[in-house]
């Protein structure tokens, strides 16, 4: 049998063909404004991820880098935190209202712990002064609350100065020009002991501030805190505009949830005294 080619039509015909897309080369042609626009999009596209996957592998290996992790003396607490360097707008000047309410949340009160004269004389402490209700523990003041303390006060006399205002203080042991001097000289005895070694980048920040978001390994606050609670003082700082006031009424506010435990004492905080506070009142 002899193979009729004729019968046999192309898959395109000839009017096909001028519609096919084999027939339209200019179709696949860019103009040099576009191949410009692609190219200089593709540049920075991959510029962007090329910045990404470098930054996530600098805070990787900053994270992953073995750390000289030795607790901390009394509250054994590790550096386990990642925590960036960070302008944060919640406790900024910008907005007053929010930043006021965020600084005013920080109190020292609860940095103010009972701790036993055993577990002092263990650590080389010095001895301090007696907790009013238990005869085997001294009363002491949690460094890191101090300079948060310290922190509230010259922020409020930044402020007060900016405004106007005269240096304004209610602390009663100090007047307030002493007691801010008190402050920064605390401070910069801190900075100097910890001498932080960590190195900031500069640069390539539109604030123009070296350590922008560059991560380091930080304590736990909120382990800092509950240690605190476990060993608190029940102390709050009332009473200052009441003459006379009694130091042992201002030892009457325990946390919620505390049971009273003493070695040198069976009387609970809040069965002694002149009753003019009770636990937990605001």
């Amino acid at each position: 049998m002899v193979f009729d080619h004729s019968e046999n039509q192309p898959f395109l015909d000839e009017d096909s063909k001028k519609t096919s897309l084999e027939y339209h080369p200019a179709l696949y042609k860019t103009s040099p404004t576009n191949s410009w626009l692609i190219n200089a999009l593709a540049i920075i596209a991959v510029t962007s991820t090329l910045g990404n996957i470098l930054w996530a592998f600098y805070n990787i290996r900053t994270l992953s880098k073995p750390l000289n992790n030795e607790k901390s003396l009394y509250a054994g607490l590790e550096r386990d935190v990642p925590t960036p360097f960070r302008d944060d707008m919640i406790f900024s000047p910008n907005n007053r209202s929010l930043s006021d309410a965020a600084w005013d949340n920080w109190v020292v009160d609860p940095g103010i712990v009972a701790l036993p004269h055993d577990w002092v004389k263990e650590n080389m402490l010095p001895r301090a002064q007696k907790w009013p209700w238990d005869g085997d523990k001294g009363v002491y003041l949690l460094n890191g609350f101090h300079n948060l303390h310290c922190l509230q006060l010259l922020r409020k006399t930044i402020i007060s100065a900016a405004e106007g205002r005269g240096i304004e203080d209610e602390h009663y042991l100090a007047k307030g020009l002493e007691h801010n001097l008190h402050c920064i000289e605390s401070l910069r005895q801190d900075a100097m002991c910890h001498a932080d070694d960590t190195p900031r980048y500069s640069g390539y920040s539109k604030k123009q501030a070296s350590g922008v978001m560059q991560t380091r390994m930080c304590r736990s606050w909120d382990k800092l805190e509950a240690w605190a609670r476990d060993h608190t003082a029940c102390y709050r700082d009332v009473g200052r505009d009441v003459e006379g006031f009694p130091m042992i009424e201002k030892f009457k506010f325990c946390p919620p949830g505390y049971v009273f435990s003493a070695t040198g004492s069976p009387i609970a905080p809040w069965d002694t005294g002149s009753g003019i506070s009770h636990p937990g009142d605001e």
